[in-house]
């Protein structure tokens, strides 16, 4: 499968609606997955695992009622805690930062109420803001993100010793008792060291085209050329905190396959740019180099390649933490995509020959490494 047609097809099926892990439309895409993979010929298997969900009712709000009053833009967290009361008020405090997603940091700030109680917290950045998880899913505390505008001028008061007081809402439920499914195909009586994979979710807010309805397209292609001892796995819940991949590491690692598996290669976000990059494990990037050079596709586009010792927001980062090395692939321009976790994120911002070129260089490195 390369052609234009058919990459469009699989954008197209993926990006009808969001598809969080848990939702409906979730279940029918794994579906369509299980399908596709099935009728190549491949061994299928699902992974199921509890997994608890989140819906949003309403946007939160929040507002400055000090030193200024004025409405500020929000973000929900995933796995916020509601706000119990339609609003709260109190004055905000600047407190220990904090990590979503495991990678990103953001400054965080308390909602302290009249009864020096935490009503909630909201976070921030000073470049750009995006729809994010909590590391958390038990957590009780409320959180909403604030724009960069918002960032800047909390800051600035803060400078000034200005007292800040805000008030905010928030109205959403967690949802226990769903399930989350990885996609496992292995080809019939063969021995796979090699792990290829994409996540199929979405973020809640967006039928996520370029993340990662690009990804599975192109892994859809790369399954059709039958790579040698190569297991494919269709990730669910990477937008939840990896929390696909991590269910299938720590079950890998209880039954020791994760000793037999030699490489992880993944394919995230390749719709938009100009370029493909590769993250890749330092203890094999001599090979990686090697065999990237000796690929026909690395005539044809540009590819870019950084050895790290930590790339955690990514469906590989699980298997780096077991001492699996890896290789994200990813495509980007000269300036960060900024539709990530966005209602903007469709198929129109889609570059399907991009897709093509990204399903090639896997395929050519699967086959050149000699890992």
């Amino acid at each position: 499968m390369n052609t234009q047609t058919d990459y469009q097809q699989i954008i197209s099926v993926l990006c009808q609606e969001p598809r969080p892990t848990g939702s409906r439309r979730n279940r029918q895409v794994s579906e369509y997955i299980i399908s596709n993979l099935s009728k190549q010929g491949y061994n299928v298997q699902v992974q199921d695992h509890p997994f608890v969900g989140w819906e949003l009712y309403e946007e939160p709000k929040v507002r400055f009622i000090e030193p200024k009053q004025k409405e500020v833009r929000t973000i929900p967290v995933v796995w916020s805690s509601p706000i119990e009361k339609s609003e709260v008020l109190g004055e905000l405090k600047r407190v220990r930062g904090i990590k979503t997603f495991e990678a990103y940091p953001w400054l965080r700030f308390a909602l302290i109420g009249s009864e020096s109680q935490i009503l909630a917290y909201l976070i921030t950045r000073e470049d750009f803001v995006w729809a994010q998880p909590l590391n958390n899913p038990n957590g009780k505390i409320p959180y909403i993100i604030i724009d960069e505008e918002a960032c800047g001028e909390i800051l600035q008061w803060q400078k000034g010793r200005h007292r800040i007081m805000a008030s905010a809402s928030l109205n959403c439920k967690k949802v226990p008792g769903l399930t989350m499914n990885n996609i496992i195909a292995t080809p019939s009586n063969e021995d796979c060291s090699i792990i290829i994979a994409a996540h199929y979710d979405s973020m809640y807010n967006t039928v996520g085209a370029h993340d990662n309805a690009s990804g599975i397209a192109a892994f859809l292609s790369v399954a059709t050329t039958k790579p040698k001892g190569v297991k494919f796995i269709a990730f669910d819940a990477e937008e939840w905190n990896k929390f696909g991949a991590y269910t299938y590491v720590k079950k890998a690692n209880r039954t020791r396959e994760l000793q037999h598996t030699k490489l992880m290669i993944n394919i995230d976000s390749v719709g938009v740019g100009s370029f493909i990059y590769v993250l890749v494990s330092p203890e094999i990037e001599h090979e990686v180099r090697r065999a990237i050079n000796n690929t026909v596709i690395s005539k044809e586009i540009k590819i870019g390649i950084t050895a790290r010792d930590r790339f955690p927001q990514f469906d590989s980062w699980p298997f780096m933490r077991y001492g699996v090395p890896v290789i994200q692939i990813g495509t980007q321009g000269e300036s960060r995509y900024e539709y990530f976790h966005d209602a903007k994120d469709v198929p129109d911002e889609i570059d399907i020959d991009l897709i093509n070129k990204s399903a090639r260089f896997v395929s050519e490195l699967a086959g050149s490494l000699r890992i």
